[in-house]
């Protein structure tokens, strides 16, 4: 709905969070969550912030006023310019203030939103007992923009935003698309009525042509810089040009024009009048701001969070009730909606935080622009032809394609198709009928889709130890003994969303976890997104885990991409972290072993203690061995082997521990194995002599004898009896782990 901040492609839009197109350009996740400078910002990066910031959020206020007065007469703009201008200053100012300062502006959603709610107006003004002179039409939207901003205060202050995390992705998509079309047609026809009104076709055409030249570069070669920007000023100066040579050109506002502010022209008065139909003229009003209220909202919470995300920064809820006021003055005085901008905010970021200091700065920027008479240099031709630029990028293109292959008769998931549907229902609606209709059919649908797809159980599945357990690679005891108390281990894999309805059904698998533990594993890997009231359930639980004796082991939190691992850091910033739910297997599993008196240490061992791979050896051929082969120390995150190397050595681990690592989908390492002291690396290879599979990279420092293809020869011409028993104890080995994946793999497929 900025469309909000990332948009995410169709290959994702079954994830929770909302998309980034942000006024209507897509971000990348990538991009919006860029590292912030850890060096303190200097006068001069925080000066170039401030104008980054400025010189993004100012071009599209522009663009979208253009929008909110299409219905109003010419003369009428460049005063709507100012009010926003204003307002972006004065909600600046009070943003300064705030413990969670932001960039805003009019961005074009909320503009396409109150541009089709004039045109309706315009139509209903009569049946409501009005003339449906353009000053009544300005004074209905002056009043719709105040009335829905204080509406937001109001949500604001009631806590509202955690109803903004229901709304599925693709209702998102489908608003950044119908945009797409909706900016395309408006911009053509707002071209094609200049042309009507007087200005040369040579005219329009060459500042059109120079504007989207210079907006399509600029984004091509400069994606940093602020586009729009670009490509308005490119149309300032070819439109300066045309006016020096004799031409005529249409501007934002004429020079020497009018210098009022749309209220003061807007004819509040005839409202109140005895033939005006106040039941319908106020019924209009409400149902009107409420709905745009509803999308001001969402867009300013979802880029407050997001901008929350990346510098750790929240607002109080009254706090942000009155940045919401200070907009409903700008609404009143006849500005566009106001509200978060993520693009224009990240831009403020480039060189540090976003502070107060720099929301001040942007807001001094706006008010000079306003004052400075600068909009009178600004052409229409060139501001439309910027919109129609980022009409072209707004539209989430890896959708469209998807759809289009759906169409071809490729073949989807259920939840891809079921997004799709979404997504083309959205579009059409607000392309055939209006953005109105498309928000409310958006969000009933968006609301109904996340309903079906979250009334199964928040727990997917429970394991417990003696079912599910790790790849770590242990030898027979361990396995025996795991097999024995593998109980005590408790595995819950939650999934989809999870909300404030899912709290109750939640915390009695929770509770239900703690009976008979040791250890109890929260899988996240297939949540996307976690609502923070979940966070009361989960701390009263981990509370008597505690007075258990219970403990508590998280994994997978970062790899569906949502919010659980920030929600995590967030709400529980003690909480043990693995990056899958293996790893979390594994230390559940030596806690459990050194609870019943096994330990399951890392620590140095000698080379007769390795009772795997020397199992059935004498005394004096060990100690034969241990004497002749030598050893070798790698640091914590040393690679040992790498995929395509030459199998000539084998290693025994003495010390610390290794991965044995794949690269699954999407270049994501996948951990397979994990191999500890008494263990064996790169026996496969070392035995058929293929080159390595996998690559194995040292967890800790680790040390390992090295057992050379020559050494082994060697051995195998002078003491046989040893190569015989060595290769014997390989293959079981070998049988052990493969009866033990075996077993992994039937209670894996058996729970899906």
């Amino acid at each position: 709905m900025s469309t909000s901040d990332d948009a995410h492609s169709v290959h994702s839009l079954s994830t929770r969070a909302a998309p980034d197109v942000v006024d209507g350009m897509v971000i990348h996740s990538a991009d919006a969550y860029a590292e912030l400078p850890s060096a303190k910002p200097t006068r001069s990066s925080q000066l170039s912030d401030v104008i980054d910031g400025a010189l993004t959020t100012v071009p599209i206020t522009v663009a979208s006023v253009s929008l909110v007065y299409s219905s109003l007469p010419a003369q009428y703009l460049g005063m709507g310019v100012v009010a926003a201008l204003l307002a972006m200053s004065l909600v600046h100012l009070i943003s300064s203030a705030t413990s969670r300062p932001m960039v805003y502006g009019a961005r074009l959603f909320e503009a396409t939103t109150l541009s089709a709610m004039m045109v309706a107006f315009a139509k209903q003004l009569p049946s409501w007992g009005l003339q449906g002179t353009p000053e009544q039409l300005l004074a209905v939207m002056c009043l719709v923009s105040a009335l829905a901003a204080i509406v937001c205060a109001l949500l604001h202050l009631a806590g509202a935003d955690r109803f903004t995390r229901l709304i599925p992705s693709p209702v998102y998509v489908g608003f950044s698309i119908s945009i797409s079309i909706l900016l395309l047609l408006s911009q053509s026809k707002t071209l094609y009525r200049l042309w009507q009104q007087g200005s040369p076709w040579m005219v329009l055409l060459t500042i059109s042509l120079i504007s989207i030249g210079v907006g399509l570069a600029v984004r091509r070669l400069r994606p940093r810089w602020p586009s729009t920007a670009m490509s308005i000023a490119a149309g300032t100066v070819v439109a300066l040009a045309w006016v020096a040579a004799g031409s005529p050109v249409a501007m934002v506002m004429a020079e020497g024009g009018q210098w009022s502010l749309p209220w003061q022209v807007a004819d509040f008065s005839s409202l109140l009048g005895d033939q005006v139909n106040r039941t319908a003229l106020l019924t209009g009003v409400f149902y009107n701001s409420l709905l745009l209220s509803t999308v001001i909202f969402i867009n300013t919470t979802v880029a407050n969070e997001m901008m929350s995300q990346v510098d750790d920064r929240n607002g109080t809820r009254w706090q942000q009730a009155c940045v919401a006021l200070a907009a409903a003055v700008g609404g009143a005085a006849g500005s566009a909606p106001i509200s978060s901008s993520t693009q224009a905010a990240m831009a403020a970021t480039r060189q540090g935080p976003l502070t107060g200091l720099k929301a001040l700065g942007i807001g001094l920027l706006c008010l000079f622009v306003a004052l400075s008479g600068v909009v009178t240099w600004i052409s229409l031709a060139g501001v439309a032809a910027a919109m129609m630029v980022d009409a072209y990028f707004i539209a989430d293109r890896p959708a469209i394609k998807k759809g289009w292959a759906w169409l071809r008769g490729a073949k989807l998931e259920t939840d891809q198709k079921e997004d799709l549907s979404l997504v083309a229902l959205v579009t059409i609606v607000a392309v055939v009928l209006n953005v109105v209709a498309a928000v409310l059919i958006g969000l009933l649908f968006g609301l109904l889709l996340f309903a079906l797809r979250n009334a199964k159980k928040p727990v997917r599945f429970t394991w417990t130890g003696g079912q599910l357990q790790s790849n770590c690679a242990r030898g027979r005891g361990e396995i025996e003994l795991l097999a024995a108390h593998g109980e005590r281990i408790r595995i819950l894999e939650l999934e989809a969303e999870l909300f404030f309805g899912s709290v109750a059904s939640l915390d009695r698998h929770l509770v239900a976890s703690l009976v008979g533990a040791h250890g109890v594993i929260v899988d996240w890997s297939r949540v996307r997104h976690v609502d923070s009231s979940i966070a009361l359930a989960l701390r009263r639980w981990i509370r008597a885990a505690h007075a258990a004796d219970v403990r508590i082991f998280h994994a997978g939190s970062t790899l569906q991409g949502g919010n659980a691992a920030s929600f995590l850091r967030q709400h529980f910033p003690a909480a043990q972290l693995f990056p899958d739910l293996d790893r979390a297997l594994e230390a559940a599993e030596s806690a459990v072993m050194a609870s019943v008196g096994v330990v399951s240490s890392h620590h140095a061992t000698q080379m007769v203690d390795a009772l795997q791979i020397f199992h059935g050896l004498s005394d004096s051929q060990r100690s034969k061995l241990d004497e002749s082969l030598p050893q070798r120390l790698f640091k914590a995150g040393d690679s040992i082997f790498s995929a395509g190397d030459l199998s000539n050595h084998m290693l025994i681990v003495l010390q610390g521990s290794a991965g044995v690592i794949v690269q699954g989908e999407g270049g994501r390492d996948i951990r397979i194995t994990s191999v500890r002291r008494g263990g064996v690396l790169g026996e496969i290879g070392f035995l058929d002599e293929a080159p390595r599979s996998a690559r194995v990279v040292a967890q800790e420092d680790l040390v390992a004898a090295v057992l050379t293809r020559d050494h082994f020869n060697q051995l195998r011409d002078e003491d046989p009896k040893i190569v015989t028993q060595l290769l014997t104890n390989l293959t079981l080995g070998l049988s052990t782990r493969l009866r033990h994946t075996n077993k992994l793999a039937v209670a894996r497929n058996a729970s899906s």
